[in-house]
């Protein structure tokens, strides 16, 4: 993750997604984490949010899907954003 995102999180207060483009793609845009603390030496944020993630999704890979309660459509069909509160950033130097 590049650095400047954990301000961009800080000061907005959301963390943004878009859709997946790996071999788990997907059509529609989501943000995307994994549950459970970072590792000190990866740079990126830790955060709770208030929105439940999506159902039915892989253990300890929680996504919120546009169309779902409490996600925020900031581009339809391109970007989604969950409101957070920021617990956590990791800078390593």
């Amino acid at each position: 993750m590049d650095p400047s995102e954990n301000e961009k999180v800080a000061s907005s207060g959301q963390v943004w997604g878009r859709q997946r483009r790996n071999i788990f793609a997907g059509y529609r845009p989501a943000v995307k984490a994994w549950t459970g603390p970072l590792p000190d030496e990866i740079t990126g944020f830790e955060f709770f949010t208030d929105v439940p993630p999506d159902p039915g999704q892989a253990p300890a890979w929680p996504q919120w899907s546009e169309g779902r309660f409490g996600v925020i459509v900031l581009d339809p069909g391109g970007l989604v954003a969950i409101s957070v509160i920021l617990t956590k950033r990791h800078d390593p130097q």
